[in-house]
């Protein structure tokens, strides 16, 4: 009975049901593709126990539930999609299992408890996406062959000791957004010469950052830090970051002068955020920047410097007189607009101020009203 058959792919269909339990009769069976398929129940543990199985996807069944089964000891799993589901409860310890693991996508479900130790065994591991959890504690150590990691919006907590990112060579991204973390920020992370992406707002880290060595040939692009308890000078190592885009280190306790003139450096730079800080900016120098176009500083109300700009003012103004010229445009152009607002302004004072109040005979008022919808 089709015991040649390796690849099953259904995703996108309607089969409404649980998973099927004879797909794991196959005994060749290398890939199931089951996404979106409005699916219902629990994860069969004989779906997990083909031996052969090296890619299963799941994800998008918001209706598969359920803890997941524990998993064998011996496994040829090398990818598992699970994102977009209900599954919940504590990630198994046996996840260390699936030692030829390459990709491991768990997002968007609603695991709890803290992250397995065991995930450290995965060495083949280069995508981890547990975001959108309910993940608690401390994050474990990493497998050293990771290039994505997305623990966002979970419920982790604790220092992250520096050692964490020690040897991750292949790492190009890291996602710790939406979490609890407090302490420093692990200084590792910045000598990742591959890393790219460093995405930590909306935490608890706090202290001051210090200078790091071969910032020049670091190929960080993106640097978000923002919403955290940093203090301290905004580390020199920052503005020698040459790939650098985006950063954006708002609503930190940052303080100390800096010198406008360093976001020269920044060649690749088209996002900068130092707003809600208590840095004194020193404008000095600013005309070795004439004709460079400097990216602006976002809403800083604590930014010091010998001229103070008040933006709340110059951009509420700025909505005035756009909203005044959409008003006027629309009323000398458009014909239709305009017979709507006179006749509008005709009936409110005509409730206010009466008949006699607003022309002198019902003749004259008529013939008033009749001229300005005819502009």
């Amino acid at each position: 009975m089709l015991q040649s058959l390796s690849v099953i792919q259904l995703s996108d269909n309607n089969l409404s049901g649980p998973i099927p339990k004879f797909l794991a009769n196959f005994s060749n069976l290398t890939s199931l593709h089951l996404r979106n398929c409005r699916l219902v129940g629990t994860l069969p543990k004989k779906i997990i126990k083909v031996p052969t199985l090296q890619t299963l996807d799941l994800s998008d069944n918001g209706l598969l539930e359920g803890p997941l089964p524990e998993f064998p000891q011996k496994t040829s799993f090398q990818t598992l999609l699970l994102g977009y589901t209900n599954f919940s409860g504590k990630l198994p310890n046996s996840i260390g299992n699936l030692e030829g693991l390459s990709i491991l996508i768990l997002g968007s479900c609603n695991f709890t408890r803290p992250i397995p130790n065991s995930l450290v065994n995965l060495t083949q591991l280069g995508n981890l996406d547990l975001s959108f959890n309910m993940f608690t504690g401390s994050i474990p150590s990493f497998p050293k062959n990771l290039s994505h990691i997305d623990l966002s919006h979970n419920n982790l907590s604790g220092r992250i000791p520096s050692t964490h990112f020690e040897g991750l060579r292949n790492l190009v991204d890291i996602n710790l957004r939406n979490n609890s973390f407090k302490g420093n920020i692990p200084l590792s992370l910045f000598t990742l010469s591959s890393l790219q992406i460093i995405d930590l707002p909306f935490n608890q880290f706090e202290g001051q950052i210090a200078e790091f060595p071969n910032a020049s040939s670091s190929s960080l692009a993106f640097l978000d830090m923002s919403s955290n308890k940093l203090e301290g000078s905004v580390p020199i190592s920052f503005f020698e970051l040459r790939s650098l885009a985006v950063l954006d280190l708002s609503f930190n306790n940052f303080g100390g002068l800096m010198q406008l003139e360093m976001i020269q450096t920044f060649h690749q730079l088209i996002r900068l955020n130092l707003s809600y800080n208590n840095l004194s900016i020193d404008t000095n120098g600013n005309d070795r920047m004439e004709g460079l176009s400097p990216p602006t500083f976002e809403d800083n109300k604590h930014l010091n410097s010998g001229l103070e700009i008040d933006w709340d003012i110059i951009s509420s103004e700025i909505g005035f007189v756009v909203g005044l010229g959409i008003i006027i445009g629309s009323l000398v152009f458009c014909k239709r607009w305009r017979r709507w607002y006179y006749g509008h302004v005709d009936h409110v004072l005509w409730r206010i101020f009466g008949m006699q109040q607003l022309g002198r005979g019902n003749h004259n008022n008529r013939g008033y009203t009749a001229q300005r919808r005819r502009l």
